[in-house]
This record gives structure tokens, sequence and C-alpha cells, in this order.
């Protein structure tokens, strides 16, 4: 859902000579820093070029819900009717760079931006405590990312196309890890189960069938294991493959680092003046009291005396 572009209700500049000002404004006379309540009750508040667009920072907050991860969460969404709130960065008029997105039903979005989509390197926080953070590509999960579960304790680490892994491992709560192909984000096909005491188990996930029509699948696939291969004991190779299979990898790190950055450039600390050596060993004022000697600067002045 794009953002108002329609007539404006009121247009507040928070610089320059109108700040302040009481004139209530129905348009955008000059580019600069203004807050603006559109006609269909969202407002933003940030800077403005010579064109009159969004361009720079800002904060823009929707008066009705916007759609989250995927449909079933912007039809939930849709029910709430929340507020949601965009904080970041602004390109002639579109999310375009850096931005934070809170969506109605709880979920968040730290990453970048580009035309109004997530594109780039973004985390997306589910309302259960679910996250991804990876590559981001027109609004989808796409290419390298991990999804981490948070009541399960596992994670996913892999390639993703169209919102889903297509391609990668499933590191368990124990670092015990399969690598294989996935559907849907779920184990399918040929693939390998390595653990920490350096054993590794070859197999494959099958559809259980049922009836006559051995086509008919009923509920989901389980992982068959090659009997050359059950529990075998591979030695060093595989321990140290299994001790590289961690939650994130270097390259989720670099990503996560990436964000941080980004969004610790969107909103610096603020700076903390020093004061000066004479300026903090000031000595108290005539009229005012000196503060009682403590315990153990007690002796030190007896011995002074």
């Amino acid at each position: 859902m794009g953002d108002e572009e329609g007539p404006t209700y009121r247009v507040t500049y928070m610089d320059g000579d109108r700040e302040g000002s009481k004139d209530i404004l129905t348009y955008l006379p000059r580019a600069g820093t203004a807050r603006i309540v559109y006609s269909n009750g969202d407002t933003f508040e940030g800077v403005f070029n010579e064109m009159k667009q969004r361009h720079g920072k800002g904060v823009y907050s929707y008066s009705k819900s916007v759609g989250g991860e995927d449909e079933e969460e912007e039809e939930e969404s849709t029910k709430k009717n929340s507020v949601a709130v965009y904080t970041g960065d602004f390109r002639f008029g579109r999310k375009e760079g850096f931005g934070k997105m809170k969506y109605p039903n709880g979920g968040v979005y730290k990453g970048s931006w580009l035309n109004d989509q997530r594109s780039g390197s973004g985390t997306y926080t589910y309302p259960n405590g679910d996250a991804y953070t990876g590559r981001w590509s027109d609004d989808i999960k796409a290419g390298r990312g991990s999804y981490s579960f948070a009541g399960k304790g596992s994670t996913l680490v892999g390639t993703w196309e169209n919102g889903t892994m297509t391609n990668g491992k499933w590191v368990q709560a124990g670092n015990t890890s399969y690598h294989g192909s996935f559907n849907g984000s779920t184990p399918t096909g040929n693939g390998v189960f390595y653990f920490k005491s350096g054993n590794v188990v070859e197999g494959k996930y099958e559809s259980k069938t049922s009836g006559e029509d051995e086509e008919e699948t009923n509920g989901p696939s389980s992982f068959v294991a090659s009997a050359g291969t059950l529990a075998a004991g591979v030695g060093t190779n595989a321990a140290d493959l299994a001790n590289f299979c961690e939650r994130d990898p270097d390259e989720i790190k670099e990503i996560q680092a990436e964000i941080a950055a980004r969004e610790l450039a969107l909103n610096p600390p603020p700076v903390v003046e020093e004061k000066g050596e004479e300026e903090s060993k000031e000595e108290p004022a005539a009229d005012e009291e000196a503060p009682p000697a403590t315990e153990e600067e007690a002796p030190a002045e007896a011995e002074a005396e």
C-alpha cells in the first residue's frame, strides 16, 4: 500500500519563517521540514524537496491497516484496523534507503527499501517471535537468509526464492543439522543429517502414502535413512562440518552487521559534551555547605591535622 499523495488537510512547517505559525496551510508552498495531516488521516513529519516530495528522513503514520509479511497477516491486519508507522529514509516521495516499519499485527521490519518495497538486506520479526534475516527483493524473501523459530529453537539457513527456502540447512536445537533441498521451507528429497559427534546419516524425505493409490499422500513426509550410512562414524571431517553448522554462518552475520550499522546511522546516539577540567573541579559556593566527609576520607583529614 502506497502513501497518501492526494490533497492535504493541514500543513505546518517546522523550520524557517513559518515555524510556529498559526496559519493553516492546505498545500506545500516550499521545500523544508514540515508536518502534514492528509485527507485520509495519515500523517507525515519530515523533509520535502523542491518538488514538494518526501525526500530525506521522516516518519509516516498510517491511519488504517497496511499489509504484513504475507496475505494471512494482511487479512488479520485489516480486521484490527490499527495504526502502522514507518520511520526512515525517503527518496522522491517513496520509501527508499533504510527504514523501520511497524505493522498493525505487531510485526516489525528493519532494513533496506526500494520504491516503497522491502529490497536488499533486512529483518522481519513476526508477532510470535519468529524472525527472518536476509535478502529481499520486491517485498519478498529472495537470496541468502536465515529464519529462526522462537518456540522450537531451530533455524533454517539457505537460499530463498519467492518467499520460501529451496536449498540449505535446517539447524536444530542441539546443532544437529540437515542439509538438502526444501519445498516451501520443508525438507524434501535426498539429504544428509550431520551430528556433533561426527556421525552422518544419509537418506531421503518421503511422503507417506495410504490406500491402493500410492500417489495419494497422507500427512507430511518422513526421513528414511539409507542402511549403508545409518549412524556411521565418518571421523574428523564430518565433525568439522557439523561444527560449521551453527545458527548464524558468516554471511548471515554480515547481513546482521549491515542492518545494525544502517540503523545506527538512522538513529545516531546523542552527543554528550565533556566538561572541561576547570568546570569539573568547581568548588562549592561560599553559601553552600561542603558535603560531609566519607568514612574513607575521615582518617586522611585527621592525619592532615
